[in-house]
């Protein structure tokens, strides 16, 4: 009650913050003394002088009117001696000191084994494990300091979280004293995000006491964790981050990045590392990739990268099952044998023929042939999911000269099974002279195949590939290729749309184009090029974009010597079609490392309502930056945006891997869905299908009535479920399209979840699955990765945290905070005085008193 008032009469808000620190004075205070001290014999005198006056009044109406006017006189006299409220604070403020405890599931792994015994007394010194004989010998390697052997074993098997932990309290009276007397202690735990530590503490005894370490973070941002030490420091200086890692990192900004962006703010950043500094003996699965959606029929391609370290050499077998690994294991797909050399790595392809549809879950296992003792063992067998689909997608392809990413696309969409065409027969022949041939094999020696002849007349197991280059070779009147009418061109799933000009694509065929987007469906893949897509094209073509165009102008060109770079947004991350890799922030490290381009459309900004999955970070405009690719939804079709004629590039080292991952993945999301548009039914989607727990998913649900119209209620609820429990997630309408909602859906455990939504009466019930995995990112490298911390700063080692307080530097600063405020020329002081004189006024009127 007292903050509100305060603040109704304009108090300053330093000072209603701080009401316990601030007092009351006056300005005039001998006039606040002289006041009360005449108040007392005035009153008496009013009294008196009210009895004599009204002595036919009753007398509880005498001491009224006196107290309204003793009470007008005492305002008057505060009035006079000028109140104000007034704050003066003498501030200390200590520059920041962050210790950041790494939670990440490594941290979990033992900290052990130790390389030498000397490095094993050291650090179980520091950690505060007594050594026999260190009292008279020491425990830094002096002969007769040793550990007994239970506490050895036991020290070993000590997570590397719980080491970090006990070395900071063991030593903390030693070096906490000095660090807290200088500077503001802030413990944080750092996994995929930044987490403050309560850390209950006595600083006059010298001691920190930390809360047990869970360690089960499934990803590591080092990176992000020191950004954010300075972000929420608000500007106040920050000496020091003291990191307490094992040095992996697998997501988010980069490490190195951050370390240079705190030295700019003068912060030192000391790096422990926390584990042997021996590699562990091991056999680790450390990457295994794997196309999301097949055809049934493909040959499905499983690629594994597979390495040993601590042993010179290792026989193994190399297993692709079908499911989870078991006991037993179910019988291989494929399997192949390696001898593997010392830290050397090895990449071996497994396949297996795609006959049903459906998910499919496989596990690629490592056996070791002969007896092997491992430190680590969990990264042995790694999963990955495959979409095994029935459907056959009829796509057309036009494009305008045969360019890098039209030949590489080509070729992989006609080794796709799950892409078809309508065969544009009587419509399109190969070029005279070419004979129609087999798709070629996909090349690997970075020169770009031949353009090839267009897809054969007649043939529908492929899709329709129209080349304006090739067209214009024909006869005046044979030039009319393109489907003539909305019903033909709306048999289609997906048309793309490559850099082709309008004396192909004229407007009355883009006309066609956007009525089979917004009335039929039809999904609409734009490719754009330097020479005519889309700036050469009017507005119709443009309307159906989700970007908006710079009028005019032919695309952006990079400079030669810093060229454009590609940046995943966060709807990216979860998108299917830029999810190159199940594990966030290994998707997101692969994307920041594609190879660099020059040109770009001259996209300014979103459209309304549109998704940015990946942005040109390298340019930005008034918008903010360049969206390089998005999609949104044009009536009931999808249409997505790239806006790069460089994707080819993403094959650099790895062939299709990422190129067509990409393209396959965004064909199959825009195109059309097969359903009867004269009896529109309900469905739901959800974005990623393989999630990892934490993991943000978006659901999306087309809603339609028993009627076919669409609903227009505001929130939908759709049903969740998996092994442990049910709920239900709240669907928000899209204004741009009724019958469309959206939602969030983040799990919290590994298992399969089953998302229901029921339209109610004898509506069918329609649902969605999402596969959700423990993340193995953490495990695929465990060994202690001195050099990465090397490169953040200065290291210091578990037995120097005495050490930390001389390195850092920074002082208290003494600030000064003077508020004043009055508290007597306002509305609340007008206010009291006219309610008391007019309850005077009042009381005579009431008593007949003139």
């Amino acid at each position: 009650m007292t903050e509100w008032l305060l603040r109704k009469i304009g108090v300053d808000e330093e000072i209603r913050a701080h009401l316990d620190q601030a007092e009351l004075v006056f300005q005039r205070p001998v006039l606040v003394w002289l006041g009360l001290a005449l108040l007392i014999p005035l009153g008496w005198y009013i009294y008196q002088r009210q009895r004599s006056n009204l002595a036919s009044a009753p007398p509880a109406l005498a001491r009224a009117l006196t107290a309204t006017r003793v009470v007008i006189l005492l305002v008057l006299v505060l009035i006079l001696a000028g109140p104000y409220l007034r704050l003066h604070q003498r501030l200390e403020k200590k520059p920041i000191v962050a210790l950041l405890f790494d939670h990440s599931q490594s941290m979990g792994l033992p900290a052990g084994p130790f390389e030498s015994d000397e490095e094993l007394l050291r650090v179980a010194a520091a950690a505060g494990y007594q050594a026999a004989g260190s009292e008279e010998n020491g425990v830094t390697g002096a002969t007769g300091a040793q550990l007994d052997p239970e506490t050895r074993k036991l020290f070993n098997q000590v997570t590397r979280a719980q080491l970090a932990r006990d070395a900071v309290e063991a030593r903390s009276e030693s070096w906490l004293a000095a660090l807290t007397g200088k500077f503001e202690l802030r413990c944080y735990a750092l996994t995929g995000d930044l987490a403050p530590i309560t850390a209950g503490n006595s600083l006059a005894a010298g001691k920190l006491d930390l809360p047990q370490p869970s360690a089960d973070g499934p990803e590591t941002h080092l990176g992000d964790g020191l950004a954010a030490v300075l972000e929420e420091a608000a500007g106040r200086p920050v000496a020091g981050i003291v990191l307490f890692s094992d040095g992996q990192n697998t997501g988010g900004r980069s490490p190195q990045a951050a370390a240079r962006a705190a030295a700019g703010e003068r912060t030192t950043i000391l790096a422990v590392p926390v584990g042997s500094s021996s590699p562990i003996r091991d056999i680790a699965v450390v990457d295994v990739f794997a196309p999301d959606l097949v055809s049934v029929g493909d040959t499905v391609h499983v690629s594994v990268t597979v390495e040993v370290q601590g042993y010179p050499q290792q026989a193994v077998k190399v297993e692709l099952l079908d499911g989870a690994a078991g006991d037993p294991p179910p019988a291989p797909l494929d399997s192949k044998e390696l001898l593997l050399k010392s830290s050397e790595q090895q990449h071996v392809d497994l396949a297996f023929q795609a006959d049903k549809p459906g998910a499919r879950t496989l596990t690629v296992r490592l056996q070791p042939v002969g007896q092997l003792s491992e430190d680590l063992a969990d990264n042995n067998a790694d999963t990955v999911m495959v979409r095994v689909s029935d459907e056959k997608l009829r796509i057309l392809y036009v494009e305008g000269l045969p360019r890098w990413d039209f030949r590489f696309l080509k070729n992989a969409m006609r080794r796709d099974h799950g892409l078809g065409g309508r065969g544009l027969a009587g419509e399109l022949a190969a070029a005279p002279g070419v004979p129609a041939a087999a798709p070629p094999a996909a090349d690997q020696t970075g020169q770009p195949p031949a353009a090839g002849p267009t897809t054969p007349s007649g043939n529908t197991d492929q899709p329709d590939i129209v080349l304006e280059a090739e067209v214009r070779r024909l006869p005046a009147d044979e030039q009319a290729v393109l489907p003539a009418s909305l019903d033909d061109l709306a048999q289609y799933h997906t048309v793309v749309l490559g850099d082709v000009s309008p004396n192909l694509v004229d407007s009355k065929f883009v006309e066609l184009l956007a009525q089979a987007v917004r009335e039929r469906g039809l999904g609409l893949l734009v490719a754009a090029g330097p020479l005519a897509m889309p700036h050469a094209f009017g507005q119709p073509l443009l309307d159906l974009l989700p970007v908006r165009v710079k009028r005019g102008a032919a695309g952006m060109e990079a400079p030669v010597h810093r060229p454009f770079r590609i940046e995943i947004s966060p709807d990216g991350a979860i998108h299917e079609s830029t999810r190159l890799y199940d594990e966030p922030g290994r998707n997101q490290s692969v994307w920041s490392h594609m190879p660099s381009y020059y040109w770009c459309a001259a996209a300014e900004r979103a459209s309304p309502a549109a998704t940015v999955l990946a942005y040109n970070s390298s340019v930005e405009g008034r918008y903010g930056k360049l969206p390089l690719v998005a999609h949104h939804y044009a009536g009931q079709g999808k249409v997505m945006f790239v806006g790069t004629d460089s994707t080819w590039l993403w094959r650099q080292n790895v062939g299709e891997r990422f190129f067509y991952k990409f393209w396959g993945q965004a064909i199959r999301y825009v195109a059309r869905r097969d359903t009867n548009q004269l009896a529109k039914k309900s469905w739901l989607e959800v974005r990623p299908v393989k999630a990892r727990p934490g993991e943000q998913a978006r659901l999306e649900l087309m809603a339609f009535s028993a009627d076919g119209s669409p609903r227009r209620e505001p929130t939908l609820a759709v049903a969740v479920a998996d092994d442990a429990g049910a709920g239900s997630v709240e669907m928000t309408a899209d204004k741009s399209l009724p019958g469309r909602y959206v939602g969030r859906f983040s799990p919290r455990r590994v298992g399969t979840y089953r998302f229901v939504f029921e339209p109610g009466g004898s509506l069918d019930p329609v649902e969605a699955h999402m596969h959700v995995h423990r993340s193995t990112e953490e495990l695929r490298r465990a060994n202690v990765n001195v050099d990465a911390l090397a490169q953040l700063g200065s290291l210091v080692q578990l037995d120097e945290l005495d050490s930390i307080p001389s390195r850092l530097s920074g002082q208290p600063k003494l600030s000064e905070l003077y508020r004043e405020a009055s508290i007597w020329d306002n509305w609340l002081t007008l206010t009291l005085l006219a309610l008391v004189y007019s309850l005077d006024v009042g009381l005579r009127r009431l008593a007949g008193l003139s």
